[in-house]
């Protein structure tokens, strides 16, 4: 399956921007029984645009991200499990040179069915 990104970044500063990049991470909390836990995140997937020069607006209209296959779902819940999954899709704007990247990062549900009533497949 494909989910649907839309972004727009208008660069109103007086430094290029190198790239935006939108990423799906999936962050893994394992637990053992003695309380203590390991948080291992991953980028499973990535797509990425050039450089947005000074005054130029670049627009992401509903660009298809692949999603993988074999995702296991986002955590649901269920109580005694070891391993909790979550996913997030994390947008970035990197500036050139010197400065800090800006960052909006939203959850994401991963489920095993497709959500028949999405509004955005129509």
């Amino acid at each position: 399956e494909h989910l649907l990104f839309s972004a727009e970044v208008d660069n109103k500063s007086g430094k290029e921007m190198s790239s935006s990049v939108v990423k799906l991470k999936q962050i893994a909390i394992f637990k053992a029984n003695d309380g203590h836990s390991e948080i291992s995140v991953q980028t499973v997937a990535k797509m990425d645009q050039g450089k947005i020069d000074p005054g130029e607006v670049e627009i992401w209209n509903r660009v298809p991200m692949l999603i993988p296959e074999f995702l296991p779902p986002s955590y649901l819940g269920r109580k005694g499990i070891i391993i909790d999954l979550t996913y997030s899709l994390l947008f970035e704007v990197k500036p050139s040179g010197m400065g800090r990247s800006l960052q909006s990062q939203i959850p994401i549900m991963i489920g095993t069915k497709p959500y028949s009533n999405n509004p955005f497949l129509n």
